[in-house]
């Protein structure tokens, strides 16, 4: 996403939008754009996601997989 905007002015909307079109290339399934929190810092904007997924493993075995990420673009 950062490489899409570098140069441009930025907007949560055309983010959101970037955003979205990469889940939807790469099948991001259990992430949906919704659970990416855009802030305003600054001159520029901080991209955060924050969520966590639980899998059947084996038997009455799960696994979950929690994953914290933030961007800072300007």
């Amino acid at each position: 996403v950062r490489e899409e905007h570098s140069g441009d002015a930025l907007e949560p909307r055309a983010l959101r939008g970037a955003i979205e079109r990469r889940f939807d290339i790469e099948s991001v399934t259990v992430l949906k754009k919704d659970d990416i929190k855009i802030t305003k810092q600054g001159s520029g904007y901080v991209i955060e996601a924050d969520y966590y997924d639980t899998v059947p493993f084996i038997a009455n075995v799960s696994l979950m997989i929690e994953f914290k990420k933030s961007v800072t673009l300007d």
